[in-house]
């Protein structure tokens, strides 16, 4: 039963493919062919490209594409001018400690009383430090 279903199905659409009505032949007279171009000549008048502030507009073959040229969405990382003109720091990013003998102290936290603790304490280690002589024979 199922093989006279499938094989009734497959001729009624073997049938109705064959028997189906062709494309309509093309008109090439010259009424015909002149609203053609009447109808090319409506799509180039309403194609346009306008200038906006931040964008450009641009309409083409019934399509609006809009290009933005001006970063309103500033300042996202990179578009502000003094972040281009220097390296980022990958310590500060990546929040790890600087390895040195010392902690680290920025220009920012620099005073008087800091440098002058800074002079004392190495000026403790540098009298701490072993003297080597060494005798020429």
């Amino acid at each position: 039963m199922k093989r006279l279903a499938t094989f009734a199905a497959l001729t009624l659409v073997a049938a109705a493919a064959a028997l189906a009505d062709d494309a309509p032949a093309p008109d090439y007279s010259q009424p015909a062919m002149l609203s053609f171009t009447k109808e090319v000549l409506r799509q180039r008048a309403a194609e346009r490209v306008e200038l906006n502030l931040g964008a450009i507009d641009i309409y083409h073959f019934g399509l609006r594409s809009r290009f933005y040229w001006l970063p309103f969405l500033a300042p996202l990382p990179g578009t502000r001018l003094n972040e281009t003109a220097s390296l980022p720091s990958p310590f500060a990013l990546t929040q790890t400690a600087i390895a040195r003998s010392m902690p680290y102290m920025g220009d920012e936290e620099t005073s008087s009383a800091v440098n002058r603790e800074v002079r004392r304490v190495l000026k403790m280690d540098k009298k701490q430090r072993a003297k080597i002589k060494v005798a020429a024979q």
